[in-house]
């Protein structure tokens, strides 16, 4: 035998010491924030909520962090984002993203992602999409909010009628 961990490339970060996997968390958090477009912050700064999320190092034996506060950090924080994104169908593609990945933690046991999280999102998507001009990219945007929101529906029992 090599020593060579076969499963290496299969799990990213698990012979790292918590010393060392908190600074590459931190420094990858950084970058995301740091990139030029905001849609690429937004959606670079939500994916670093998994790494909070499932990452794994020696001290938890292989075993995901889960560690909720930093994942609803770095979720907040792409909300933030994509606040300030310019282009109005591109700022509610990027929710209707976001407001799947809250759905991703909820259906992983992130017990603090919570129904009125949810539904504030689905509110401020519901209340920008009428502003939305016509077109192929509308219909998507549209039709995966309109999926999504049936999916939460029949795995959620979360109903959330128009006003």
């Amino acid at each position: 035998s090599s020593g060579i961990n076969a499963e290496w490339p299969l799990r990213p970060g698990i012979n790292f010491s918590e010393e060392n996997h908190e600074p590459l968390r931190s420094q990858c958090l950084r970058a995301s924030s740091k990139l030029l477009k905001k849609p690429d912050q937004c959606r670079a700064v939500s994916l670093c909520a998994h790494i909070y999320w499932s990452g794994k190092n020696r001290e938890n034996e292989g075993s995901p962090m889960n560690e909720t506060k930093r994942v609803l950090d770095s979720m907040k924080k792409a909300v933030r984002i994509s606040n300030q994104c310019m282009e109005p169908s591109v700022q509610v593609q990027l929710f209707v993203e976001l407001l799947n990945k809250y759905i991703y933690f909820l259906d992983n046991g992130c017990a603090d992602v919570t129904q009125a999280m949810i539904s504030q999102l689905v509110g401020k998507i519901r209340d920008d999409m009428p502003g939305l001009e016509a077109g192929e990219a509308t219909n998507q945007i549209v039709q995966h909010f309109n999926s999504t929101l049936a999916y939460i529906k029949s795995k959620h029992g979360m109903d959330f009628p128009a006003s």
